[in-house]
């Protein structure tokens, strides 16, 4: 065989090596590029890795471990999180039309970061893409000041872009939001900006940002109480810099102005939602004895909350002329609910101590009605509530479980007690062992308290099982720290 007719059967063999058969006109598609495989939804792997982040989170948040093992989980979660904000942005950019969808999830996320961001130290997320104001309107095409081409004619400066009504921003984030309805910091700090950019009070846009700033503003904070349990404005520079002087510009308003724009400022202060504003709002409540000015006051205070408005509260006397707006701010914030419920609980129960008989029962029944949001205050409170109530509020308290209530509850505990003590008593053990072992860490500093030391030791051996050498605080303290999982389930 010669070389040509060689080459041609190796071709042929080849070929039928090779050679499968296909279906009529299969050809012609074999020879196109595959289609893309099919994109995957990512909510699913976000809602993962959500859920990873927030045993860091929390972990981030106890206060009993070092600063070294808070920051590593902080960076722990915060990198998950950036991962699935990252995804469902991907996602968004391809499917807008799934931002609605998408609101809740994004929304948790994203605030979750920002609160990450506020609790950790100076370039502690420094590899974290933490993102940016947003940006300033961009500058006119135009240059001025440049010269003009050698032998032409100076062009004529064209005229100056007018400046963005407060209309025209509010639209903008309007539509921003519209993309974006889960970006809860991003669409916070548009508002705030526009306020800040466009301090007219009078207009109508600036009511609306500003309702909706208190709307984003709630949202924003109920992530924290629920995941940490606290006040997020107890956190250091919460205040952006464009809060502080929003609140600066309306405590001017409050302070002078007729009736109308005090009244307004009022409001505005407490839709802005920042504790900075209880001490201007306090001095308008020495100055308004009465009318709309005090009573917007007295709702903006019970509106914003937190540990900063209580402390503030707190300062004042329960004998001094503002005794009973004080209550009554506290008790509009116990009846409100939630984390700050139970801090003005808290407040409430120790300012009126100090009141006569009848607020004292006012209080304690607020508390009662605030079921577990006001069982902190009421555990502290229950001792000046009337007598023939004490035993069924104390009941309660043990139905609720508030581990945070076994402390006072010893209180209760006393070493022979006459007449009514003797069924408070009773009721104390019994509510104190239904919070069980969650309620240890409450009750081993009674242990100082040589009324109820002696009950206290006993309930701890009754719930724990243990038997240590002696029942000094110090010995219980540190069997504590080594049963504390077994205990807190930790």
């Amino acid at each position: 065989m010669n070389a040509p007719r060689r080459a041609a059967a190796a071709l042929a063999a080849c070929l039928a090596a090779t050679w499968s058969p296909v279906l009529p006109g299969a050809a012609s598609a074999v020879a196109q590029d595959a289609p893309p495989a099919e994109e995957q939804d990512p909510t699913p792997e976000a809602k993962r890795l959500l859920k990873e982040s927030k045993s860091f989170f929390n972990t981030a948040g106890d206060t009993d471990l070092s600063r070294d093992e808070r920051r590593d989980a902080r960076k722990e979660a915060y990198t998950r999180l950036e991962k699935a904000q990252g995804l469902l942005d991907a996602w968004l950019e391809k499917h807008p039309g799934d931002a609605g969808r998408m609101d809740d999830l994004y929304g948790e996320i994203a605030t979750m970061m920002f609160w990450l961001r506020k609790e950790a130290g100076v370039g502690e997320l420094s590899g974290a893409k933490i993102p940016p104001p947003p940006p300033p309107p961009p500058p006119s095409p135009a240059e001025p000041g440049a010269p003009p081409a050698p032998g032409a004619s100076a062009p004529a400066e064209p005229p100056k872009p007018a400046a963005p009504t407060v209309a025209d921003a509010l639209a903008t984030i309007r539509e921003y939001e519209k993309t974006h309805p889960g970006d809860v910091p991003g669409l916070h700090d548009r508002y705030t900006r526009l306020l800040s950019e466009h301090p007219d009070r009078a207009t109508p846009e600036y009511e609306a940002a500003v309702k909706r700033l208190e709307e984003l503003g709630q949202r924003l904070k109920q992530v924290y109480r629920l995941a940490r349990d606290d006040d997020p404005d107890a956190l250091q520079d919460v205040d952006a810099k464009e809060v502080v002087a929003l609140v600066d510009q309306l405590a001017a308003d409050l302070a002078k102005g007729d009736e109308p724009v005090r009244t307004r400022a009022a409001r505005y202060l407490g839709g802005l939602g920042s504790g900075k504003a209880a001490p201007p709002l306090m001095e308008a409540l020495r100055r308004e004895a009465e009318g709309p000015v005090r009573d917007a006051v007295v709702e903006a205070l019970s509106k914003i909350g937190g540990r900063r408005v209580c402390d503030r509260l707190a300062k004042e006397k329960p004998t001094s002329p503002l005794a009973p707006a004080v209550v009554e701010v506290l008790c509009r914030t116990v009846e409100r609910g939630g984390v700050n419920a139970r801090i003005a609980g808290e407040a409430l129960a120790k300012f009126t101590a100090g009141c006569d008989d009848a607020t004292q029962a006012r209080a304690t029944e607020v508390l009662f009605a605030a079921g577990k949001d006001g069982a902190l205050g009421l555990s502290i409170a229950v001792d000046t509530a009337p007598v023939e109530k004490k035993v069924a509020y104390i009941e309660h308290l043990g139905e609720i479980g508030d581990s945070r209530t076994a402390g006072h509850l010893a209180l209760f505990l006393t070493v022979n007690p006459e007449g009514a003590r003797r069924a408070q008593q009773k009721a104390a053990r019994d509510a104190i062992e239904k919070i069980g072992k969650p309620g240890v860490r409450y009750l081993i500093p009674m242990l100082d308290d040589k009324r109820c030391q002696v009950w206290t030791a006993e309930m701890l051996r009754t719930i724990t099982g243990a038997k240590p050498a002696d029942d000094k605080r110090k010995t219980w303290e540190t069997w504590f720290r080594s049963h504390r999982r077994e205990l807190e389930g930790r």
